[in-house]
């Protein structure tokens, strides 16, 4: 009797581990809930603010729409990543495409 346990035990032992290792997998690769890993208004807005600020902050059209492209940051869910002056209109809660005044925030004009 004791011989037909010891491999039951081991195989119930691999398969737990099997599945804990497929819920894991699971949980890092699904786009179940993609606002689990979503980046925040906040953080877009320092991260492009931060790209700009390299740039020398000079060029206007880094906060029109378009400009700074801000890499895992899309709080619309098209798919596609958004910009610094979605970023800027998310954290400032401005409702125009003002870009003189996201310009002004980031760069201190």
């Amino acid at each position: 009797m004791k011989g037909i346990s010891l491999p039951i035990d081991v195989i119930v032992v691999v398969v737990i581990a099997v599945l804990v290792l497929i819920v894991i997998a699971f949980f890092f690769t699904s786009s179940t809930n993609p606002g689990f890993w979503a980046m925040s208004h906040q953080d877009a807005w320092v991260r492009g603010c931060g790209i700009a600020k390299m740039r020398g902050c000079d060029n206007i059209a880094d906060f029109s729409t378009g400009g700074i492209i801000i890499n895992g940051y899309n709080p619309d869910g098209t798919g596609g990543d958004d910009d610094l002056l979605t970023a800027c209109k998310n954290v400032f809660n401005i409702e125009d495409d003002d870009e003189a005044f996201c310009k002004s925030k980031c760069c201190g004009d």
